[in-house]
C-alpha cells in the first residue's frame, strides 16, 4: 500500500482545493470520494440546475423577441434536456 502525507475526504471544491494547495508545498495526497467526482454542485446542484433554467431562459426570450426578428415557436424537448443535463 502507498502512504501519502495526507488524506482527504471528499472530492468537492473543498477538498480538490485543499489537495492542490498541499500537493504545491510538496505534500503527496490521496483523495478519497464515495459518490461523483466534484461533489454536489456540479453534480446535482448549481451546474445541472443553470443547464435546465437556461432551456427556459432562451425559450421566454424567443418569446419576447417573437416579431422582431425572431419567427417561429421556441418548444422545449425535456426528454432531450434531461439528457444533456445527465450528459454534463
Amino acid at each position: 500500500m502507498k502512504k501519502v502525507d495526507v488524506l482527504i475526504i471528499g472530492a468537492g471544491p473543498a477538498g480538490t482545493a485543499a489537495a492542490y494547495g498541499l500537493k504545491a508545498k510538496g505534500k503527496t495526497v490521496a483523495i478519497v470520494e464515495a459518490d461523483l467526482w466534484g461533489g454536489t454542485c456540479p453534480n446535482r446542484g448549481c451546474d445541472p440546475k443553470k443547464l435546465l433554467m437556461r432551456g427556459v431562459e432562451v425559450k421566454t426570450e424567443a418569446k419576447r423577441m417573437h416579431g422582431n426578428g425572431i419567427q417561429g415557436q421556441v418548444f422545449i424537448d425535456w426528454p432531450a434536456l434531461m439528457a444533456f443535463k445527465r450528459s454534463y
